[in-house]
């Protein structure tokens, strides 16, 4: 992504000093981001435009420079700083831009710190545009209890730029009995060892599901998908937990259920945070603190696992084990990505149970039993490892996501 800064001030003030404004900002920004001075009013030559209020007086040059802005369709930001009545001008514009019902975050303070919001304010709208190049792949319909769960593609797509491939079960069907490899040496590298000396059945049909969606991102030119899991349960008599394990370790959001909130708050998760996310059941909810639990944990987020059966049905094959003790995000949108839940909390010591989902979490959250119980937005949420609260919710500000809590 391309930034370009445009200067505006006030002839009144010499010259020489703006000069060095000029240079010292420039010097401080070029190395944290990609950017250059907009000569003119080109701004069509940048990704982003970051409007600098040198000085106060400026008012009227960001009416003349309005029109060619607006004609150019990018986003920008307002710049104020600490000198020359820049923020009293700024705080005027910034005015101007709500009545006018238009977008634009102003960044504050001395020059050291306004570079490291700029950087933060760039990073954040190239996951932006990181995020509108997504092609999710929705195998199957969601599943039948995800009755608050019901996607809006048309209004994701127009809010998010994901595009959606549906793809229907019959289809993966067709791709899983006419797979030609037969074997994965990614999928060995993870599992195989589990099954050293035992009957391989099991770990072969799980793998061939793995080929298949593979083969099934492959084929549709996907980028992230979900999958109506418990179809493959009845037909192929295994899980999908495997694949979608591997599949996040990979880099590839991969959500189960047919679940398409939550495969859209794995990818806006994992696009702000660089990490891969799970996707997980809250199982029980104590004031400050909640359990969750699922089949399907990236392998890469966990101290230590095992392969064990998948819960509900004892059958197939899951990923068991613990996250390690931390500081954990947790984070879901809505099916129209108009609100959004957000929380930083700590991973605490849990003893593995066997009632629940095979990977299992103790967290610590602040007030979020009441919080979960007003406003859960569905029954999964999204972990991720470490504190991204501030990042995330930078993101969702740009997508126009409001917070529900």
């Amino acid at each position: 992504m391309r930034a370009g800064i445009f200067y505006i001030f006030s002839d009144l003030h010499e010259q020489i000093k703006i000069k060095k404004m000029q240079n010292d900002f420039f010097s401080l920004v070029s190395p944290l981001f990609k950017v250059e001075e907009v000569q003119k009013y080109d701004f069509s030559c940048c990704d982003l435009v970051i409007i600098s209020v040198l000085t106060g007086g400026t008012e009227n040059q960001f009416i003349e420079i309005w029109p060619d802005l607006q004609n150019s369709g990018r986003p920008f930001i307002l710049v104020a700083f600490n000198n020359d009545n820049s923020l009293p001008a700024t705080l005027e514009i910034k005015t101007w831009l709500n009545e006018h019902n238009i977008a634009a975050p102003i960044v504050h303070g001395d020059l050291e710190s306004i570079a490291q919001k700029l950087a933060l304010q760039v990073e954040i709208h190239q996951t932006k545009a990181a995020i509108a190049r997504e092609t999710a792949g929705v195998i199957g319909d969601p599943s039948d209890w995800l009755i608050a769960s019901n996607p809006d593609y048309r209004e994701l797509e127009k809010k998010l730029g994901i595009r959606f491939n549906l793809i229907p079960m019959t289809e993966f069907k067709n791709l899983l009995n006419n797979l030609k490899e037969t074997e994965s040496a990614d999928f060995s590298k993870a599992f195989a060892r589990f099954f050293e000396g035992k009957d391989p059945i099991e770990y072969k049909k799980a793998e061939k599901i793995y080929l298949a969606l593979e083969k099934a991102l492959h084929n549709y030119c996907l980028t992230s998908l979900t999958i109506r899991c418990f179809d493959i349960l009845e037909s192929e008599t295994t899980t999908g937990c495997l694949a979608l394990s591997l599949l996040n370790d990979k880099g590839i959001v991969a959500g189960c259920e047919g679940d398409v909130p939550t495969l859209v708050s794995m990818i806006i998760a994992r696009h702000a945070t660089k990490k891969p996310v799970f996707m997980a059941n809250p199982s029980r909810l104590s004031e400050n603190e909640i359990v969750l639990a699922h089949c399907t944990a990236p392998c890469s987020m966990l101290e230590d696992f095992t392969i064990d059966t998948h819960f509900e049905s004892d059958t197939g094959l899951a990923v068991s084990g613990l996250l390690p003790q931390g500081p954990v995000t947790l984070f879901k949108i809505d099916p129209r990505a108009e609100s959004y839940v957000l929380s930083e909390g700590k991973i605490v010591q849990f003893e593995h149970e066997k009632n629940l989902c095979r990977t299992q979490v103790r967290a610590i959250f602040e007030g979020i039993e009441d919080r979960l119980l007003k406003k859960p937005l569905g029954n999964h949420q999204v972990l991720i490892q470490g504190h991204y609260g501030q990042k995330i919710k930078e993101l969702c500000d740009l997508l126009k996501i409001k917070p529900a809590w």
